[in-house]
């Protein structure tokens, strides 16, 4: 009986501890739930803008999953309610599968939501690190978080160190928040992500929470700090780069680099990463790509060269003039413009020729032609005249032309019976043949003097026109691909030129010498953009005095050109904002000039040049070609007389 009433009496202990640990724990919760709300509508309020939208994420899994709506709730009893738009998303528990496509498609309505808002606060809740990592890297991937999005974690203490979520919220304006235990009270952390931290860093923390003092910063930082603009810890970053004919790239002595040797470049673009450096306040090492290729874009989808390697992460920036296209956009993302340059064509220039057919060019084809008409016309008045007053005529029409041509050649006339207004109209002829000969006679010693450089390809048009020139493009460049998958106007008919192999592709580092040999002998001309041109033909200018090349009047495909850096990057933003400052400051402009000092000096050449020089039969070959014609014709013409007139007497 008594070991019964003893049971009974441990029966009713353990329910009733059972109870208060329960009470306890739905406490415990309350508590948290609570203390985390205070702290979200403590950050939002005080970070907040009429402006900007809220976006609540919470995991359906996580405790923490009331959070998001008891901050809503608090905003509103407060009236506290300064955002323009509050949304929540909530992502199911049926399975990693399940939830990672869900999440997928909560992202992508976000992402539309926050093309229509001013600027967005993103605010995820959960406690389950895999979650918070899917967030984070499919919030990236479809730019629903850009450098601009703030990023507020509310998530357990536990996971604030952690090395991959670390990383990836060093890389966005993001804050975390935690419940900390404290020995009075509870509290809630605000910590932020240094980023480049070094393996293992801490994070910092920036500002705590209680409900008795409310949010006090614990640092020199605000919320939401400007972590880019000025990097805290010196950072080293990896730099790719390929050399070019303007972009040299340069192995200087480094005891501590393997082999003693390290590379560097030389340019412009390498002036404007130095600027980048001592205002971002890092270091940096440059590397090359393992195929020495701008990129292209690959039939899996992938991307070779310099562009691959940025878009999978392996370098920090892509030093490069990048021509913006949509298809690159879409692996990594571009800064502002650093210059926009059109493609010219860029051509062996020929040496001075002599044109045979010189002599005919002092007086412009419509004269000849006038001259022409007034014979004919002149002969016909003076025929026509007498038939208009009682005279006769004192010759016929065929011998009235023979007397002005005779009159427009200089040779004497004699004409007894003429009448004096035929004499009248052959002393005008005569004084318009005197201006005539007088002003050709001047001209044409002018142009014998003249040498003519050939310059045949001045537009895409020549390229196709000219059988036996062929096009050179750099391979792996955004306007080679425009020009050979174009399908219409003349772009089309260049690219029809690689069917009868009229266009080869060259390497970028094969530029220099195909340029220096191909293209100087004159068979072959070459696209690239207008500063490349100006500064390939000042260095050749520079080293021999002479002007080998010419520019093509023709400008087409105007191209933006940018630095890149992997999709979602931090600096692009700040690059982007230094860039525009250099620009407006004329400073890229001035260190091409420094590299390149006579890159203007070739650039608008004449196309004739004056000489002064004995005449010889080279020289005035077309004249005697004339006088053989004409010495042909005559006797042509004498021998149909001839045979004329013994046919006559024949008869």
């Amino acid at each position: 009986m008594i070991a019964v009433l003893y049971l009974e009496l441990l029966l009713v202990a353990t329910s009733l501890l059972s109870a208060v640990d329960l009470l306890t724990f739905n406490n415990t919760v309350d508590r948290r739930i609570t203390l985390l709300s205070g702290c979200v509508e403590a950050v939002l309020t005080t970070v907040s803008e009429p402006r900007c939208s809220v976006m609540f994420f919470t995991d359906g899994a996580s405790t923490l999953r009331t959070v998001a709506k008891n901050s809503i709730l608090r905003l509103q009893h407060r009236n506290l309610w300064t955002f323009s738009c509050v949304s929540v998303f909530e992502v199911s528990t049926d399975g990693e599968d399940v939830r990672r496509m869900q999440l997928s498609m909560v992202v992508g309505e976000a992402q539309r939501l926050r093309q229509v808002s001013w600027c967005v606060t993103v605010v995820v809740v959960s406690d389950d690190l895999t979650f918070l990592a899917t967030f984070a890297q499919w919030s990236l991937r479809s730019r629903l978080v850009v450098p601009t999005t703030r990023l507020l974690a509310l998530t357990d203490a536990s996971l604030v160190n952690t090395p991959g979520l670390s990383k990836i919220f060093s890389m966005m304006n993001a804050l975390m928040i935690v419940q900390e235990n404290s020995l009075r009270f509870l509290r809630c952390g605000v910590y932020l992500q240094v980023p480049y931290s070094p393996l293992g860093a801490q994070a910092l923390k920036v500002a705590s929470w209680t409900p008795q003092r409310g949010l006090a910063l614990t640092s020199s930082l605000p919320l939401f700090p400007d972590k880019f603009s000025r990097l805290s810890n010196r950072p080293t970053l990896v730099v790719i780069s390929e050399p070019y004919l303007t972009h040299e790239a340069v192995m200087v002595d480094d005891p501590k680099s393997p082999g003693g040797k390290r590379l560097t470049f030389s340019s412009s673009l390498a002036n404007v990463l130095q600027v980048f450096a001592e205002a971002t306040n890092f270091t940096y090492t440059w590397v090359r790509s393992p195929d020495q290729l701008w990129g292209n874009q690959l039939r899996n989808g992938s991307w070779s060269g310099l562009i691959g390697v940025v878009s999978r992460e392996e370098v920090d920036i892509g030093l490069a003039p990048i021509g913006i296209s949509t298809s690159r956009a879409k692996a990594v993302d571009f800064t502002w413009p650093l210059k926009i340059e059109p493609a010219r064509i860029v051509g062996g220039r020929g040496r001075p020729e002599e044109d045979p057919w010189g002599f005919l060019f002092p007086l412009r084809p419509l004269v000849w032609a006038a001259i022409l008409m007034s014979l004919l016309l002149l002969s016909l008045a003076v025929l026509l005249v007498p038939s208009c007053i009682p005279v006769k005529a004192s010759a016929g029409w065929i011998e009235y032309a023979f007397t002005f041509t005779r009159i427009f050649l200089q040779q004497g006339v004699l004409n007894k019976r003429s009448w004096w207004w035929e004499r009248v109209v052959l002393a005008v002829w005569g004084l318009v043949t005197v201006v005539l000969t007088q002003s050709y006679a001047g001209n044409l010693m002018a142009l014998l003097a003249v040498r003519h450089i050939p310059q045949p390809i001045q537009s895409l048009q020549d390229i196709v026109d000219h059988p036996s020139i062929t096009l050179l493009l750099v391979d792996n460049t955004s306007k080679t691909l425009q020009i050979t998958t174009s399908n219409s106007g003349i772009l089309h008919d260049i690219a029809e030129l690689k069917n009868i192999h009229r266009i080869k592709l060259i390497k970028l580092g094969e530029l220099e010498v195909s340029f220096n040999t191909l293209v100087r002998r004159g068979r072959h001309v070459l696209v690239v953009e207008n500063t490349l041109a100006n500064g390939m033909m000042g260095r050749d200018f520079s080293e021999k005095g002479e002007c080998d090349f010419y520019l093509a009047r023709e400008e087409f495909l105007s191209t933006m050109f940018s630095m890149i850096g992997p999709r979602g990057s931090p600096l692009v933003p700040v690059f982007s904002n230094r860039i525009m400052r250099i620009n407006e400051a004329g400073l890229h402009n001035q260190w091409v000039k420094e590299k390149s000092p006579n890159d203007s000096s070739c650039s608008y050449q004449p196309t004739t040049v004056a000489i002064q020089t004995s005449l010889s039969i080279v020289t005035i070959r077309g004249m005697f070609l004339v006088l053989a014609c004409g010495l042909a014709l005559g006797l042509l013409v004498l021998g149909t007389e001839l045979l004329h007139d013994y046919a006559a007497r024949g008869s």
